[in-house]
Formats: C-alpha cells, structure tokens, sequence
C-alpha cells in the first residue's frame, strides 16, 4: 500500500455529522505511509483546519468539490501559494466545461444523470440555484439541460 485514504465520519452516520479529523491524527501519527483526509472539507479554512487537525499529509475532497469545483485552486493557492493553471472562471464556464467533460468521457446514457448529480451541489452557490436544479432535474435530454443551463447563466449574471 502507496497511501490510505480515510474518511473522518464512522460507517453509517450522516453527512450532517461533523467529521472527526482529530481521530484521524490518532491513525496518522500509527503509519508509515501517506495518509489522505476526507469529510466536510467545503472551503479553504475547511481544509487548513482539517490538516491541522488530523495531521494528514493530503486532502480528499468529495461532495465540496461538486458544491464549488473551483476550492482545489483556492486550496492551492492559499494553502501552498501555488499560483492558478488555468483562467476557467466561476460560473457559466465550469458549468459548461463539466458539460463538456461528462461528453468526452462518458457514454450518452450516464450523461444526463451525472449532470443532475453534479446541479444538485453546483446550484446552492446562486440565489436562485433552485431554479436551475428543478429545470435540470426535469430535464428529459442533454439537449434540454444545456438550453436551461444556457438559459439560467444568461439571466443570473
């Protein structure tokens, strides 16, 4: 084994739970090998306190990754003064790069459900996020989604 990764909730509780990552210092400080934390990381300082807690040497992000995909180059830039590689804005572009992702990698069928996973969390960063989920979650087609997505980008700005 290279590394583990470990997520700071037990099996079966909710992801309401606060995650433990002081546990995970206990696992840490026991192994020789690289040891990755996961759970509740949502923001850079989610992240600084995660690493400060559990002593880990990296960070798995699941569920704030799809909440907000930019939080990798915060984290980076804030945490390891790594300078952005890319200048994909916030918004209409990452939106429609995922898109454009779920097209090339992807078969046609498990497209149109991944992005109505994804909306789900990308949506809360707009007031009127919930317009977009709903038009998106009723979408019958990948057409139709990206013609609502279009749609909702134009009238947010």
């Amino acid at each position: 084994v290279d590394l583990i990764t470990i997520h700071a909730r037990l099996d079966g509780e909710k992801f309401c739970r606060k995650p433990r990552w002081s546990v995970l210092g206990k696992v840490c400080s026991k192994l020789s090998i690289p040891v990755m934390a996961n759970g509740g990381i949502f923001t850079v300082d989610d992240a600084r306190r995660c690493l400060e807690q559990s002593g880990a040497d990296g960070l798995m992000i699941g569920r704030g990754a799809a909440h907000q995909p930019w939080l990798f180059r915060d984290i980076a830039r804030e945490l390891y003064n790594v300078p952005p590689k890319t200048n994909l804005q916030e918004g209409h572009e990452v939106y429609s790069r995922f898109i454009a992702l779920l097209e090339e990698r992807f078969r046609p069928e498990r497209r149109l459900g991944r992005l109505k996973q994804f909306t789900h969390y990308f949506a809360s960063n707009y007031s009127f996020g919930h317009l977009l989920t709903s038009g998106i979650q009723n979408s019958l087609s990948m057409n139709q989604a990206v013609e609502i997505a279009t749609d909702f980008f134009e009238n947010a700005a």
